[in-house]
């Protein structure tokens, strides 16, 4: 694993934990936004590795599909997994009349660590 990519790292690790503690305090829109950018920081790390760097959101998503989920090089759920939760998010932090609730904040959680955790055995 390359420095460059130790950061992104960093930061999915950190993104997780404020998820854990918004979890603890019922914060569940706060919790799908940090899961997204926990599986979104893990996913750009993962695009390191082959070089390549991305400026957006959706072309982060679009490379993390075609480098690693299309060749089945990572299990494709994963994929879904980050378009599911930057939708999610996108609710969470943009549309206030559509309510985060419990169930689909711990989803994400829990496909945030799953990602995380499948991209830091994969780069190790």
């Amino acid at each position: 694993m390359t420095p460059k990519q130790t950061k992104p790292l960093e930061m999915a690790d950190q993104k997780l934990a404020a998820a854990r503690e918004n979890a603890e305090r019922q914060r569940w829109r706060s919790v799908v936004s940090d899961a997204y950018y926990a599986m979104f920081d893990a996913a750009r790390a993962c695009l390191l590795q082959k070089g390549i760097e991305v400026s957006s959101h959706s072309e982060c998503i679009g490379q993390f599909g075609k480098e690693f989920a299309r060749t089945s090089l990572l299990p494709r759920e994963l994929h879904r997994y980050l378009i599911d939760a930057f939708e999610a998010r996108a609710d969470a932090d943009y549309a206030p009349e559509i309510e985060a609730d419990q169930q689909s904040a711990h989803k994400h959680l829990a496909n945030a660590e799953s990602v995380v955790k499948v991209v830091k055995g994969f780069l190790s």
